[in-house]
């Protein structure tokens, strides 16, 4: 939005005006009823009609209407003293200050209807985003939160379904059951999770969960953690999570305090390039953090097919 230049206009009027000097300035010399405003009187003018001012109480800051009222009360004054080009002169700034007050409305306005319109743009980008993502999601899990979960983890780490044509939710596994190992915890009826009884580990060991060794296709997939920590937790190094083949990691990392929101579900996940088919375990390494595990899920990649070649 521009500036006002009210203030400039103010003041040249000052000086080109005799007796409106610092009329709303908090600061200037204020006069009293009855003072004259110190412009020569003619000869033979009658003093009735010598120009007097009113006293204002110096304020802050005046309205764009209070100093057009009070420009047009001392105009009047000046016209029944007949001095008209001062009048004229105080008629045109009232004029102009109206001129800009209409347009600086018209600036608010403009600036509040373009802030709504980039809103709008926002959410319809927003909303393309997630209908290209149901048009791209399989759930060959048939695992009902499925699109959910995978909403999540696109927000948490969009560059992992970087090229990504398609995905599907191969496979889904619940923490606490079978062929999911654990060494610590139990299974828990627990609000929130979708596997109904989730594994509850108030003093986890060092590895909490393992398996399921499960065979995986030659491809890219996307293997997706839920956990929920119990209080607080470290700043760096939270907890470990990784995919292994024959014991030994193949992909993993180690998410950090922000992103793990004690009591609060989140999804946590790694890539995987898998060059064959192999058979692979899903290990969660809490690092004594006490923390509850509902599912994991194993998403794959389909990439996008080569464009046709131009003729």
């Amino acid at each position: 939005m521009k500036s006002h230049p009210r203030l400039h206009l103010l003041l040249l009027l000052a000086t080109a005006v005799p007796g409106f000097q610092y009329p709303l300035a908090a600061q200037a010399p204020q006069p009293k009823d009855g003072d004259s405003i110190g412009v020569e009187r003619p000869e033979g003018l009658h003093k009735g009609l010598h120009h007097k001012v009113q006293s204002v109480q110096p304020t802050e800051k005046a309205s764009a209407v209070e100093v057009r009222q009070r420009l047009a009360k001392i105009s009047g004054e000046l016209r029944a003293e007949g001095k008209l080009p001062m009048a004229e002169r105080l008629d045109d700034a009232v004029r102009s200050l109206a001129r800009l007050d209409d347009t600086t409305e018209r600036d608010a306005e403009l600036l509040l209807l373009q802030t709504r319109m980039a809103a709008m743009e926002s959410q319809i980008e927003r909303l393309t985003v997630d209908l290209r993502l149901i048009a791209s999601f399989t759930n060959t899990a048939a695992v009902p939160e499925g699109l959910d979960v995978l909403r999540s983890v696109q927000a948490r780490q969009p560059a992992l379904f970087k090229n990504a044509g398609r995905i599907e939710l191969l496979k889904s596994f619940d923490a606490a059951q079978p062929p999911i190992q654990h060494h610590s915890g139990k299974a828990v009826a627990t609000p929130g999770a979708f596997s109904g009884a989730a594994l509850v580990d108030q003093d986890p060991a060092f590895m909490c969960i393992f398996g399921p060794y499960t065979p995986l296709e030659q491809g890219r997939y996307v293997i997706t953690w839920r956990v929920k920590f119990h209080g607080p937790v470290a700043e760096k190094d939270v907890c470990f999570l990784d995919v292994a083949h024959n014991a030994v990691t193949v992909s993993g990392r180690n998410p950090d305090g922000p992103e793990c929101h004690p009591g609060e579900w989140v999804e946590m996940s790694v890539p995987l390039a898998n060059p064959a088919t192999r058979e692979y375990e899903f290990r969660f390494w809490p690092h004594r953090h006490p923390l509850t595990l509902d599912r994991i899920y194993v998403f794959k990649l389909h990439d996008k097919p080569a464009p046709a070649g131009r003729n």
